[in-house]
């Protein structure tokens, strides 16, 4: 009893926000938030150096955990810096716009992290001066401080930002005080002693890696606490491959799984030879046989049934909480993970390349390549290989990294076995992104037609990379996708796949099943109100006048535009309807634009100008453009001026654009701006702008000039020469009232 409550009062001390003895990082308050607070042991070294990427904060000795949890997330352009797990004892830190970092001891125990404008520093650092009376920075002011306040920051003011951070709780000092009392009870009973003196590890120096700064102890510091218990029978039992790992990262032996040699075995019969041996005497279970049963599980991809044995045998297991991540891995990350094996990505060996397929399956923002990946990849069984494998290449190319991708597909093909439906689901991913559309079509379409546990997500891959792509859909791959999606349905894949089939149908212009089938499928509550307004709104953009007519198109519409809600999710519906209906229906294109008046783009403005037109509402066009001064907006004014009768401003709204095309000309006509008329191309509207303008001359042989007279002296040829000038002039006067027509 007395050693439970021990375990449990160092358990509740050590979460604790200690001021100078635990280890914790979290992000500023207020105007301070992109620099960071690390608490720490006050014996503890430390050193910061740059790479490529950011800085690295590394820790002598290293701390068993770092929580993470109180650093806030970058989000959107402000200046925090992006904090994550380098490895054991080191932080990664990737700063924001403001690369220059400054580090300052404030108090014994507590590094403060800034981080200002400047290039990032390139040397490393890490001399730790416990100063009482006085906060020392390293030794390197911003290289932009030019006065001496800047250059020595004042104690008091870090002080006090420290101190905003670390509010004290009364409730929290008395019950920390209640567990250093009883703590003392366990030194005197002898369950806790101190740690021997000059047991600390020695580092080399000069290495940016493994070199700290220099750390005088602490004199408030009286020696390490070490619990002799539990915690040495959990070490003990932890067997030797976590003991000799000096970098925190377990050995190949925790990750090796039994692979049959040779052609010849027969799996059923080694499973039940191992599960008739995992009892000995007494029904006591033998932990070395039942490790070994949960291993060779994972190795036939067995996870659900490793895990299951797992937790109803829970302590049993070496290394317990990697053997259930392996086991959530090769169910393909359909079971609960507790994270164990990403942890592992700065680790050589199999470790490093079990934690890139943890990554991969668990979808991670930023994926890390591990150091000698294919070397590594390339010296596992051809088991293995094909289990991790296809896992590593999908996350290498979500991820763009194709060339590394090709690397292990290509290991992996020549790894002795079956190939198996998710490495040729993987190959086909990767011939996807590079853009192969019939290659990787090609392989998609052989899966999907197997029973395989791919098919589904085979199939969905083929509908969607066929939308995407504008290439045809013959109609058995959709039959074939809806029996799929009806086999898979209330999964994850199955309304995926049945998104992409109602999706392939509306494409081809059945919009009308396609409505009635997502609707059917919200009632049985397969698809939840996110996805349903996500498929409604690809049902509207599916709407093509050139696959089928404007009438039947608007007839859909009023049928199901009781789906079209004002949500932002269908705001590229609205304009998508809109463009299609705005010259038959312009009224309800003013209807579809209304919701978007709150988050409109230049688009909508022209959209709703043009409706406006349609609709004979040229004050209303004019008015919707107010601010917007492009070419297409001054098209607009211009062409809702000359509805108005207003040519004179219509020419203006021209000559801002284009001065000197068709439209200038009719507008400029309309307007009776005969100085702008007669610079026009053609000839024909020359002449009849210096006539209208006055300054016609017959002498430049144009008809509309001359004046008809009848001769003194009737003769037959002038007679004949007059007719065919008035002939000539009806003529030209046809061809300008065409070229001009009064609007």
């Amino acid at each position: 009893m007395k050693r439970f409550a021990l375990v449990l009062a160092c358990a509740l001390i050590l979460a604790l926000p200690a001021e100078a003895g635990d280890f914790w990082i979290r992000s500023g308050n207020g105007g301070n938030s992109r620099n960071l607070v690390v608490g720490m042991p006050s014996n503890t070294r430390w050193r910061v150096s740059w790479n490529e990427n950011g800085y690295v904060l590394a820790f002598d000795p290293p701390p068993p955990a770092l929580d993470l949890s109180a650093v806030r997330p970058r989000s959107g352009g402000d200046q925090r810096p992006t904090v994550a797990l380098a490895g054991p004892g080191k932080l990664f830190l990737v700063p924001g716009k403001k690369k220059y970092l400054t580090t300052k001891q404030v108090l014994p125990g507590l590094l403060v992290l800034e981080f200002d404008d400047g290039p990032p520093r390139h040397e490393p650092w890490g001399t730790f001066k416990h100063a009482k009376n006085s906060a020392t920075a390293d030794g390197a002011a911003p290289r932009h401080a030019k006065n001496k306040s800047l250059q020595q920051p004042e104690k008091t003011s870090h002080r006090k930002a420290v101190q905003g951070l670390l509010k004290p709780d009364i409730g929290i000092v008395m019950l920390r005080a209640e567990i250093e009392k009883s703590m003392k009870t366990a030194f005197d009973e002898g369950l806790l002693e101190a740690a021997p003196d000059g047991q600390a590890e020695q580092f080399p120096a000069g290495n940016s890696e493994t070199s700290f700064g220099a750390s005088g102890a602490d004199p408030a510091f009286t020696g390490n606490i070490r619990i002799r218990s539990v915690f040495d029978a959990l070490k003990h039992r932890a067997g030797p491959e976590l003991k000799n790992a000096t970098k925190g990262c377990p050995s190949n032996e925790v990750f090796k799984l039994p692979f049959p040699e040779g052609r010849k075995h027969d799996d059923a019969s080694a499973l039940s030879r191992l599960r008739a041996n995992i009892t000995g005497e007494f029904d006591k279970i033998d932990p070395e046989k039942f490790t070994a049963l949960v291993r060779f599980q994972i190795s036939r991809r067995l996870g659900v049934e490793a895990a299951a044995l797992l937790h109803s045998h829970p302590g049993i297991a070496r290394h317990q909480d990697i053997l259930l991540d392996m086991a959530s891995l090769v169910e393909g990350g359909g079971m609960s993970s507790n994270g164990m094996l990403r942890q592992f990505i700065h680790c050589p060996d199999d470790a490093g390349v079990w934690a890139l397929a943890a990554q991969s399956i668990a979808h991670a923002q930023g994926l890390m390549i591990p150091d000698g990946l294919a070397q590594t990849f390339s010296k596992m069984p051809g088991g293995l290989r094909h289990i991790l494998g296809p896992i590593i290449v999908e996350g290498l190319v979500e991820h763009g990294k194709l060339r590394m991708a090709g690397k292990i597909i290509a290991m992996t093909a020549r790894a002795p076995g079956s190939e198996g439906d998710r490495f040729q689901l993987a190959r086909a991913k990767l011939n996807l992104k590079r853009r192969k559309w019939n290659a990787g079509l090609e392989i998609l379409e052989k899966i999907a037609k197997t029973r395989t546990p791919s098919a589904p997500e085979a199939m969905a891959l083929v509908l969607e990379t066929r939308l995407e792509t504008g290439l045809d859909i013959p109609p058995h791959i959709v039959d074939l996708a809806q029996a799929l999606a009806f086999q898979t349905r209330f999964t994850k894949i199955g309304r995926r796949l049945k998104r992409a089939e109602i999706l392939t149908r509306a494409h081809a212009q059945h919009q009308e099943q396609a409505f009635e089938e997502v609707l059917h499928e919200k009632q049985i509550g397969n698809f939840d109100e996110r996805l349903t307004t996500n498929i409604i709104a690809g049902i509207f953009l599916s709407f093509d006048p050139k696959k089928r007519s404007s009438a039947e198109l608007a007839r859909v519409y009023f049928r199901y535009r009781h789906l079209l809600t004002s949500d932002p999710g269908m705001d590229d519906a609205r304009r998508h309807l809109a463009m299609v209906l705005y010259s038959a229906l312009p009224a309800t294109t003013l209807k579809l634009l209304d919701p978007l008046k709150n988050r409109q783009v230049p688009a909508d403005i022209l959209l709703k100008a043009r409706a406006f037109l349609e609709n004979d509402q040229p004050r209303q066009a004019i008015v919707a453009l107010n601010g917007l001064n492009s070419a297409p907006a001054q098209e607009i004014r211009r062409q809702a001026f000359e509805r108005m009768g207003r040519y004179d401003e219509a020419l203006d709204q021209s000559l801002k654009h284009a001065p000197q095309n068709e439209t200038v000309q009719q507008t400029a006509w309309r307007a009776g701006r005969w100085d702008i008329v007669k610079n026009a191309h053609d000839k024909l509207s020359r002449d009849a702008a210096r006539y209208l303008a006055g300054t016609g001359d017959s002498r430049d042989g144009s008809v509309l000039a001359r004046h008809l007279r009848p001769p003194q002296k009737l003769r037959l040829s002038k007679l004949r020469k007059i007719l065919k000038d008035s002939q000539e002039s009806r003529r030209q006067i046809d061809q300008l009232l065409k070229k001009y027509p009064t609007p």
